[in-house]
């Protein structure tokens, strides 16, 4: 009896199944029909096939998206980190270079032009103030401990001065160029990066 009943439902199943399949081919079929209006019906009625299939396809995206968030909070925690990192070399690199340090001012006496006698009221002085950057704050640390020996060094390269010297752009390059060379052999660690002349009055 349990037999008979089990054997009547997979017949049923079966012919359920078969009546399907033959109702999809006969749609599949009538999209080739000479009937416009049945091949009409036919395109509108697989259009909503695929769009109930899309529809259920986000639907399960969204809830195992929903579902899952540890995989997103993996994904923020993974920016933060690089944004932290970011910051950190960013502040690393503001405390260890761009570091200025005033070596101070400095009076010059102008060399006598050959051939020319000196104008009335004119002294032939000029006044110069020195800026160093630093590679590094401890470099700047060290010129700031050291500020007296520094400004013995680099008095005498500036006197006397020849006045087309810090009149051209050319020679004030080459006098930074002189005074940064001669502070960083000076130096017994760490190095000037540039020099400024940021202050320059000439009689």
């Amino acid at each position: 009896m349990a037999g008979s009943y089990k054997n009547s439902e997979v017949e049923r199943a079966e012919e359920a199944f078969k009546a399907g399949w033959r109702t999809f081919r006969e749609l599949l079929l009538a999209l080739k029909s000479a009937d416009a209006p049945t091949r009409r019906a036919a395109v509108l009625f697989h259009l909503g096939i695929l769009g109930v299939l899309a529809v259920l396809f986000l639907s399960i995206l969204h809830l195992k998206h929903r579902l899952n968030p540890v995989h997103v909070q993996t994904i923020e925690e993974q920016q933060a980190e690089i944004l932290k990192q970011i910051l950190e070399k960013e502040k690393m690199s503001k405390e260890q270079h761009a570091e200025i340090f005033r070596v101070g001012s400095f009076g010059m006496q102008m060399k006598d032009v050959a051939g020319s006698k000196p104008l009335p009221g004119v002294v032939g002085m000029a006044e110069l103030e020195i800026q160093v950057q630093c590679d590094t704050k401890e470099t700047c640390q060290y010129l700031a401990e050291n500020v007296i020996p520094l400004k013995d060094l680099v008095a005498p390269m500036l006197n006397p001065m020849d006045r087309d010297v810090l009149m051209s752009v050319e020679g004030k390059e080459k006098l930074k160029l002189t005074l940064q060379d001669k502070m960083n052999r000076w130096l017994p660690k760490g190095h000037i990066e540039k020099v400024f002349l940021s202050r320059l009055l000439i009689d």
